[in-house]
């Protein structure tokens, strides 16, 4: 499995990891090093029997594990970049065949600004130059570049099996969070109900970071934002602000003051909340499930971004409000309070991101390695 993200806990069950390990051996390669500079440690405690995580620092390196490699298949978790590609033509030269997973948990962004738009022109600009530099180099050193086809796609939810996935050989699943939310039992007091608040990290994540979207000094205006957001939610609806920290995130709690943080998950959280408060996490989509009422937060910082108009994009599918952290209104604080959610806009939510009309009857995962080991046979 190719991530370019570091191999934590919730990549068990969600990335498939922990059903595949039941009948293949899995090697997880984290090329967080490589790809972004951050320093990435192999997982070692807790890591599901028959799993091997292994950090890839540099390409010769990859090369050299690609040689003596036993796999067959890699799925592919890794995005656009040039780099990222030319990780792509040593698997491919290696001989793996490649697997994808396509999931869409939250709507798309809308289109952005204009201003957003030029700076991710040029962004993009200065990327593509690199990359042809890089693709030059990769020539060089390993020969010319190969298509590295899909044997199949693992996709979730009917929104991403249509368009340019549709003549893909697929196994079509259920989302994540829906599978989630079907073997979870609540028991829900009105006397605990809170507001939830969906942490993304903004200012500090390394996704954030890396695509230079938020700045580091912008950090005390965002949480300065949302604390007053809270403050002034707490004192109208009686209810305490409680926050679902992202698993990836590395601001220290102490950002959120004396409110309390949760690190067991959004799914454990969500069916107790009476309002949620969001990004635009793809755990939104368990709000959607619960029928939880939602509002969408934005804010100076994430306006002068192309953030913004991935905020936008749920909110409009929804129907759901958004509010500014930096001008909101006592009318608009009231309003969320009395939220009430479109349940024809949640049900096609459902049907377009979250439900797979052709979803395996034995599970998505459970599915793949069926195919997989189909695959796998002489005969193939």
């Amino acid at each position: 499995m190719l991530l370019r993200v570091p191999f934590e806990p919730h990549h068990d069950e969600r990335i498939g990891v922990l059903e595949l390990s039941r009948i293949f051996d899995v090697t997880v390669l984290d090329f967080g090093s490589l790809l972004f500079g951050t320093r990435s440690t192999a997982r070692t405690g807790s890591i599901p029997t028959g799993v091997t995580s292994i950090c890839i620092s540099d390409m010769d390196e990859l090369k050299a594990l690609l040689a003596r490699a036993a796999a067959s298949f890699a799925f592919d978790y890794l995005g656009t970049s040039a780099k990222e590609n030319e990780i792509r033509q040593l698997c491919a030269h290696s001989g793996l065949r490649r697997v994808c997973r396509f999931s869409e948990g939250v709507a798309p962004a809308i289109e952005p600004p204009l201003g957003s738009r030029l700076r991710t022109i040029f962004r993009r600009g200065v990327w593509t130059t690199l990359g042809k530099k890089i693709e030059e180099r990769f020539v060089r050193r390993h020969g010319e570049p190969v298509i590295w086809p899909m044997e199949f796609a693992v996709v979730e939810g009917n929104y991403s099996s249509a368009g340019e996935f549709q003549d893909v050989d697929r196994i079509v699943g259920n989302h994540f969070e829906y599978e989630q939310y079907q073997r979870t039992s609540v028991t829900v007091n009105p006397s605990e109900e809170y507001i939830l608040y969906l942490d993304q990290d903004v200012p500090s994540h390394p996704d954030i970071r890396r695509l230079g979207l938020v700045r580091s000094t912008d950090r005390s205006e965002h949480y300065a934002g949302l604390d007053r957001l809270f403050s002034r939610l707490e004192v109208a609806s009686g209810l305490r602000v409680v926050i679902a920290r992202h698993p990836r995130a590395v601001s220290p709690k102490s950002v959120f003051g004396k409110r309390q943080v949760y690190e067991t998950g959004a799914a454990d959280l969500v069916p107790r909340s009476r309002l949620v408060l969001a990004h635009w996490s793809t755990a939104v989509a368990l709000a959607v499930l619960w029928n939880k009422p939602l509002a969408f937060v934005t804010s100076a910082v994430l306006k002068r971004t192309v953030i913004d108009s991935w905020i936008r994009g749920p909110a409009i599918e929804l129907a759901a409000p958004i509010i500014d952290v930096d001008r909101f209104t006592d009318d608009e604080i009231h309003a969320l309070l009395s939220n009430r959610l479109s349940a024809e806009h949640y049900e096609r939510y459902c049907r377009r991101f979250l439900i797979g009309d052709a979803a395996a009857r034995i599970g998505l995962w459970a599915a793949t390695a069926a195919r997989l080991d189909e695959l796998s046979s002489p005969s193939n």
